[in-house]
């Protein structure tokens, strides 16, 4: 599969952001303190679907589809309630 240099750097830029979280415990990953409401799982919730809306857009740019959609998030709450194991 073809991939661009853009999409290329998109993502190994997002997987060594994710891989900072590979050293911390589950109790640190559900431990808020983020910010004043987020924890670590909430923080990598948030990148993974930011993650995914970017790559998206740059399949539409390619594509010569822009302005692409908005990267506005929807509420993704319930996928804080899953393991990330």
């Amino acid at each position: 599969m073809h991939t661009s240099v853009l999409a290329r750097e998109e993502l190994r830029i997002f997987d060594e952001l994710i891989s900072r979280f590979d050293s911390l415990s589950e109790a640190e990953m559900r431990a808020v303190g983020v910010t004043r409401e987020w924890s670590a799982k909430d923080l990598l919730a948030h990148l993974a679907y930011s993650e995914r809306a970017a790559a998206e857009q740059v399949r539409g740019f390619e594509a010569g589809r822009w302005p692409a959609k908005s990267l506005r998030a929807p509420r993704w709450s319930a996928s804080t309630e899953r393991s990330f194991q």
